[in-house]
C-alpha cells in the first residue's frame, strides 16, 4: 500500500516516535523513507544584521544534518531504505514539507505531534495542523504516549 513514506522530525521525543512508527510501517510494507528536517533560517538572519550570523546559522546547519542523518541510521536499523533531506529557508514548514513529499512522490506523511490542546493549536499554530490542512497526501499523525489510555 505504501512505497514511499516522508517522515518529518525535529529534536523532540515526539519526533522520535513518529520516526520510529514510520520504520516500522515502512519494513512491514517494504517502503522506502524520506527524512525531512525544516532548518529555519531566522528572518532577522536573512536582513543583513550587523554583525557576522554567518557562523550560527552553519552550526544550526551542521546540528541539522546530524539530526537526519542519526535518524536515517535508525531507519536503516530496522532494514529499510532511507534517505535524509533538510529542507533549508525562511517560510511555511508545512509547506516545505509537502514540496518534499511531492518531489519524493510519498504516498504518506508521517508526523509526530505533542499533542496541543485547541486552544494552544489556535493560538501558536502547528506544523502537524498547518500539514492537515492543506497536504493532499494522506497524513499520518502519531500521538505522545499517555499516562493513562482509558477513554474519558
Amino acid at each position: 500500500m505504501f512505497d514511499r513514506i516522508l517522515v518529518a522530525i525535529d529534536d523532540s521525543p515526539e519526533a522520535e516516535r513518529g520516526l520510529m512508527t514510520a520504520g516500522r510501517l515502512a519494513a512491514v510494507q517494504g517502503a522506502e523513507i524520506l527524512v525531512v528536517h525544516a532548518h529555519e533560517i531566522p528572518v532577522a538572519l536573512t536582513m543583513g544584521l550587523p554583525y557576522d550570523a554567518s557562523s550560527l546559522v552553519e552550526q544550526s546547519q551542521k546540528d541539522s544534518e546530524s539530526l537526519v542523518a542519526q535518524a536515517v541510521k535508525q531507519v536503516t536499523r530496522l532494514g529499510v531504505q532511507g534517505v535524509g533531506r533538510v529542507l533549508v529557508g525562511p517560510g511555511n514548514v508545512a509547506m516545505r514539507v509537502l514540496e518534499a513529499a511531492c518531489e519524493f512522490r510519498a504516498d504518506l506523511v508521517v508526523v509526530g505531534t505533542r499533542g496541543p490542546t485547541e486552544i494552544q493549536g489556535l493560538f501558536l499554530g502547528s506544523v502537524v495542523h498547518d500539514l492537515l490542512h492543506i497536504s493532499d497526501h494522506p497524513v499520518l499523525v502519531v500521538p505522545p504516549p499517555r499516562s493513562n489510555p482509558g477513554l474519558g
